[in-house]
């Protein structure tokens, strides 16, 4: 039914045309209202680039536009725009994708997709919105700034076997109970960096079954954010009419905790922040530095920095970043919402192996996929909290100075790879990261010290280890993939980090709690997703935990890691990457029954 006295957008004429939102001014509750100007890029007008969480895509606010006629905007636009406009004298000229672009023409959304890139490389600059005030949201933002400013790394003294968190000796943190810290967990949880939350997901999943094409709501996944985020140097943040010039400020909370440099309550727990926007405020800073600092990245190095962030259209895991890319004028990927999303994933999986990342893309493939896939294809559109530690090579060649060999076979989408076949699984703990989720609670450090006897026991009936080696250091060096919680190889004495979370208890020194909390972290940001494993050979090893008794330890030649595969039919299945003590420094080529050959994973 047609709604009286609606808005009808004209249509957009040229390749670089756009719709400004010339935004008048008012005060807090007035009505909204402006007027669209069409212009073309390059234009000499100084127009904002609005950034922002679309939450639920249904249009029920309004804004008032020439002549009275009425637009219908979402109620996250609808909160960002009467906070950004000015209150009195000016208007203020805005490019917001959800009242700039015709959500009802699916044609000119696809060709505004298309040059979003440059929108917001010609913009004055680029205020990404998080969110009104609420929840002491002001507050938190003063008090990250003064923790940001007091923190500084802290000091690992091997001399005396403790950290000192130099930053914070003389500034007097609040206790853990104050209503600071729930006002900055409030702040980190906000969705717009991923913005894949429940009442989004449940929208989605309606508009499907109502048969609704889902290309129409692809603008609602604000894995966009990355692109707005990263494409101007002139960034401002905003919460509620606040500007926050420090645009940095909330990445930053989050990379200092995960360094130790602040309490680590201050994160939200897996429970609390399944979407891990935690991890997605640590990959788009890292990746802004990176930009900011000269760097450009291939497609495949943008899509492992923001595999954390979600999309309502998982299409647009792809489409989002492309335009980013030093190399997406060889990707010669056109957006198209006719493509399925399986397709295009084994697309461009298909053009990264061939145009440079080779084998790499493996590490992009998690433990399970909601997507029907080949097996050595990356679900871009899934993530797992606590995914990113896992894939370190630090100190790893397990196939030595090999040379990769690799080729995909199509339409079967088969991909063949040199490698080796070392041995199979025997014997299979339970998941390790069961054991490590609570570093603090007396029941879980029990169960904790009874499942590592057990392993101990596991491992003493190894001896005499295959290659050698001492025995005592084969457990908990696989634990934690013998790589520190600082991403560093793992030396004789962090044995001692070892034994002081074995033996921790309401006795342990502080020093001994700490050390212990470190191991914890250790092994949980490594292993997290991992079984222990004893192969037919007697080889000790961290695998995915959707491992089975049967699959095959392998080297795929030019990769540091071990992987375990699957037979599968005439070839075999990629279930991931492996830690096998004694075999991640080439020692597998040398084995008289590892031979050479080509691995064909379905």
């Amino acid at each position: 039914m047609a709604i009286p006295n609606a808005y009808r957008f004209e249509s957009l004429v040229g390749p670089h045309d756009i719709r400004i939102l010339q935004l008048a001014p008012g005060q807090a509750n007035d009505q909204l209202s402006g007027c669209l100007r069409h212009v073309s890029l390059p234009c000499g007008l100084a127009y904002e680039a609005l950034s922002y969480e679309w939450g639920c895509p249904e249009r029920k606010h309004t804004i008032l536009l020439e002549n009275n006629f009425t637009a219908y905007i979402t109620q996250s636009l609808h909160q960002a725009l009467r906070d950004i406009r000015h209150q009195t004298r000016r208007s203020k000229l805005l490019w917001a994708d959800g009242i700039c672009i015709n959500q009802d023409d699916l044609k000119e959304r696809q060709r505004q997709v298309a040059i979003m890139g440059m929108i917001y490389r010609r913009s004055a600059r680029v205020i990404t919105y998080i969110g009104p005030e609420r929840d002491g949201s002001s507050a938190a933002i003063e008090f990250a700034r003064s923790l940001v400013a007091s923190s500084s790394p802290r000091r690992y003294d091997r001399d005396q076997q403790l950290f000192s968190p130099a930053g914070f000796a003389n500034i007097g943190l609040p206790p853990e109970d104050d209503m600071c810290w729930n006002a900055l967990k409030d702040l980190l949880l906000r969705g717009w960096v991923s913005a894949y939350t429940h009442l989004r997901h449940t929208h989605h999943r309606r508009y499907q079954s109502a048969g609704t094409n889902v290309s129409h709501f692809a603008q609602a996944g604000r894995c966009w954010c990355a692109q707005e985020f990263l494409l101007n140097d002139r960034l401002t943040m905003m919460c509620g009419p606040h500007e926050i010039s420090d645009w940095d400020l909330i990445p930053k909370i989050v990379q200092l905790t995960f360094r130790r440099s602040l309490p680590s309550f201050i994160l939200p727990s897996a429970t609390e922040d399944p979407n891990s926007l935690r991890e997605c405020l640590w990959a788009m800073m890292q990746l802004r530095q990176h930009i900011e600092r000269g760097g450009l990245l291939s497609l495949h190095g943008i899509l492992c920095f923001l595999h954390p962030l979600r999309a309502t259209d998982p299409r647009d895991k792809v489409y989002s970043v492309v335009g980013l890319a030093l190399d997406h004028e060889r990707t010669s990927l056109s957006i198209d919402y006719d493509c399925s999303t399986e397709q295009l994933y084994i697309s461009v999986a298909k053009i990264l192996i061939t145009q440079g990342a080779g084998l790499d893309i493996l590490y992009s493939n998690l433990h399970r996929k909601s997507l029907n896939l080949p097996s050595w294809v990356p679900d871009w559109s899934s993530w797992q909290f606590g995914s990113n530690g896992a894939a370190c090579r630090a100190g790893y060649a397990a196939s030595g100075k090999t040379r990769q060999v690799v080729r995909v076979r199509s339409p079967e989408n088969v991909l063949e790879i040199s490698g080796r076949l070392i041995d199979r699984v025997t014997w299979l703990s339970s998941h390790i990261g069961s054991h490590y989720s609570d570093t603090q609670r007396p029941d879980v450090i029990m169960q904790r010290r009874q499942w590592l006897e057990e392993q101990q026991e596991v491992v003493r009936q190894l001896e005499p280890y295959p290659g050698g080696g001492d025995i005592a250091n084969v457990l908990w060096r696989t634990l934690i993939g013998n790589i520190t919680f600082t991403e560093d190889p793992a030396e004789e004495d962090y044995n001692a980090f070892f034994d002081a979370h074995f033996n921790l208890s309401q006795d342990s020194t502080a020093a001994e709690k700490e050390m212990a909390r470190e191991f914890c972290d250790a092994a949980r940001r490594r292993s997290r997703y991992r079984r222990l494993a004893v192969t037919e050979s007697g080889y000790f090893a961290a695998v995915p935990q959707t491992a089975d008794i049967g699959d095959w330890l392998c080297v795929f030649h030019g990769l540091p890691h071990l992987f375990l595969i699957r037979t599968v039919g005439n070839g075999f299945a990629y279930l991931g990457h492996v830690y096998g003590h004694g075999l991640m420094d080439g020692e597998a080529l040398l084995l008289e029954q590892c031979k050479e050959q080509t691995i064909a994973l379905l």
